[in-house]
């Protein structure tokens, strides 16, 4: 009883659905690809096609995804006032 609860609440912190169709197994819910939100596959999830997951792959390699970064290094440390 304990384990049947315990892999339940699994399957929801993961965002899947257990179906008794398929033996109580984990199935992940369909959800829009983010690349262009037609719903996911599961043989490609999170993606609804193998294409949309290359793209993805290569904004990650082209560095599509960097997070700009703000250099301190020119700042005067007269402008910082010591704390202590």
């Amino acid at each position: 009883m304990l384990g049947d609860v315990s892999s339940t609440m699994d399957a929801l912190q993961e965002g899947t659905t257990l179906t008794e169709e398929n033996g109580n197994k984990p199935q992940r819910r369909m959800r829009p690809c983010p690349i262009c939100s037609k719903l996911s596959t599961p043989e490609d999830y999170p993606f609804c096609s193998d294409r949309c997951a290359k793209i993805d792959l290569n904004r990650w390699f082209s560095e599509g995804y960097s997070i700009p970064v703000v250099e301190t290094d020119d700042l005067d440390d007269e402008e910082f006032p010591d704390r202590g």
